[in-house]
């Protein structure tokens, strides 16, 4: 007789294999419970399959989408999603909720059955009315998630938590899989052919200009001969900014490979020369930012050049992993001067990388059965 506990996660997420925490979470929990994914995804279809790590999903087609533009009537959608997934958990024993868009399965809640894993700040239930319904989730969860200590310790200061006994934190550090994965993409000698044995530098993450898309790409062409390999999307404007700019220097030097998945993302990273991450700090997500590919660059002997955010910043000083500059990037020639410093130290840093790095890995045992049980 089967005794274990079933579990259903709930994610938001553009597509589940370029989602690393859900996969991480996925399988920690697979060891210790049966589990099932349900989900919204980006191309708003409804699918039953198995995931790559061998995690069955559901996902859901929203009629709400296809009624309302994007980014707006958010709640309607939200409320149309939940009411959709409720039935298909109804006889699940705990609910893993991902994000702050997931606030309705534990707010509607009868039981407290609900681990709540916010994967950034929630900075919607910051205000006087919202934060009294924060309070009343937090009451009802068996556990609330957090991305990192200065989030969780910048949600106490600011007086968001009631019940600091329910709060946790898990860092998003990648696990052995990443590691030692040794998957091709389908593309990769074209990709070999361009770089034609030449340095390059890797980059992610720059979908939006919070992220310094322009300036990290520009701080690179003015001061290197390095190729550059940009995984996932990349922010429009900044992306004609930089063409108008260089012109043919921009497609000559820069590659953008689009999203990949999680695993295939070492056979791109793991031999470049370094890696630049960067966040605008005007908010607390930004100022408290730990990106799970800044961790992907460090355990693969990759050494960093980041920007001011604590998180960050703190790692990267204190175990000389690179370079953190003063900014959080918004200034070109913080950058440019940081990929100097860092090119007159690069033994150092690279050592120090590979000697480091492995113990920013992530453990299974990071999730706790006590927490449902």
């Amino acid at each position: 007789m089967n005794n274990k506990k079933r579990i259903a996660i709930i994610v938001k997420t553009v597509g589940l294999e370029y989602d690393d925490r859900v996969r991480k979470v996925s399988i920690a929990l697979s060891h210790k419970a049966d589990v099932k994914i349900f989900c919204l995804l980006k191309n708003n279809k409804n699918e039953n399959g198995i995931t790559s790590y061998g995690v069955p999903f559901k996902s859901f087609k929203l009629i709400s989408r296809k009624i309302f533009r994007q980014e707006s009537f958010l709640l309607i959608k939200l409320l149309e999603f939940y009411i959709r997934v409720k039935i298909s958990i109804i006889k699940f024993d705990i609910i893993w909720a991902n994000d702050e868009e997931s606030f309705l399965f534990p707010f509607f809640s009868i039981k407290s059955l609900t681990i709540w894993d916010l994967h950034e700040i929630p900075i919607q239930f910051k205000n006087k009315y919202r934060k009294c319904l924060f309070h009343f989730i937090e009451k009802k969860c068996l556990k609330i998630i957090h991305a990192n200590k200065y989030r969780l310790n910048y949600l106490v200061q600011t007086k968001l938590i009631s019940y600091p006994e329910k709060h946790t934190f898990i860092n998003n550090y990648p696990d052995r899989e990443f590691l030692f994965s040794n998957q091709i993409p389908l593309y990769f000698n074209s990709f070999k052919l361009w770089l034609n044995n030449t340095n390059y530098v890797y980059l992610q993450g720059l979908a939006n200009s919070n992220r310094y898309p322009f300036n990290t790409i520009s701080s690179i062409l003015e001061s290197t001969k390095y190729k550059i390999v940009v995984a996932g999307n990349f922010d429009k404007n900044d992306h004609k900014k930089l063409s108008d700019k260089y012109n043919n220097l921009f497609y000559e030097k820069v590659l953008f490979i689009g999203m990949i998945d999680q695993l295939i993302i070492p056979a791109y990273l793991k031999n470049a020369k370094f890696s630049i991450i960067l966040y605008n700090s005007d908010t607390p997500n930004g100022q408290f930012c730990e990106a799970n590919r800044f961790y992907q660059a460090i355990i693969l002997g990759v050494p960093i050049i980041c920007g001011s955010n604590k998180p960050m910043a703190e790692i990267v000083k204190n175990k000389l992993l690179g370079v953190s500059i003063d900014s959080d990037g918004r200034n070109i020639y913080d950058i440019i001067n940081a990929i100097r410093i860092l090119e007159s130290n690069y033994e150092l840093f690279k050592e120090n990388c590979i000697t480091n790095g492995k113990q920013y890995l992530w453990n299974d045992n990071v999730i706790k059965e006590e927490w449902w049980n």
